[in-house]
């Protein structure tokens, strides 16, 4: 579907039910801020058939798969050129099959207890309490590497790694508005 000048989108499912979008940029790249409050930090698909999954992602945009799996959970972080791009989970056993495979985009926050406690106050609720990653430490971001660090200005991506960029997650007009709204309650 052509959206204005912007670039043309498509809607899909994978083949374990899982809604995802793709984009084709023109005028608009997509998301190009990253490590700043508001701005799209991870992605990550929890599915019942993990594996089907991940062998669907890789094919389709010719990431490399890193299985981070350990004890009874099945998770792997999906690579473009080397660097993550979206995770692949699978649901424990104590899921219900009846709970349809998702994806998650996780927004980067200066504070996640304030911006939680921000969501609550706008109306939202909590699905899952913050809490601290045993290696990746407090309020960790899922996205972020041990070798990325913060500066105090957001990173761009320039034009160039843009065109290369793989166009998984939430439709754009979706993640536009979530977006928004969490810059909103961030602010």
């Amino acid at each position: 579907m052509q959206v204005m000048s912007f670039g043309r989108m498509a809607i899909l499912t994978d083949p374990t039910g899982a809604v995802f979008g793709l984009w084709e940029p023109a005028t608009h790249n997509g998301w190009q801020v990253v490590d700043e409050p508001g701005a799209p930090a991870w992605s990550e698909l929890m599915t019942h058939d993990q594996p089907s999954a991940v062998t669907f992602y890789s094919t389709l945009f010719g990431f490399t798969v890193e299985d981070m799996s350990s004890g009874g959970f099945r998770y792997a972080s999906l690579h473009q050129e080397g660097v993550a791009a979206v995770g692949v989970g699978a649901y424990g056993e104590s899921v219900d099959r009846a709970v349809p495979a998702a994806w998650t985009i996780y927004f980067a926050a200066a504070d996640v207890d304030a911006s939680v406690a921000r969501v609550v106050e706008g109306g939202g609720a909590v699905v899952r309490a913050p809490r601290t990653h045993p290696t990746a430490g407090s309020h960790w971001s899922p996205g972020r590497s041990a070798r990325s660090s913060r500066s105090s200005r957001p990173r761009r991506r320039p034009p160039e790694a843009l065109s290369r960029a793989p166009r998984v997650g939430p439709a754009h007009g979706a993640a536009r508005s979530t977006s928004e709204v969490v810059r909103t309650l961030s602010a």
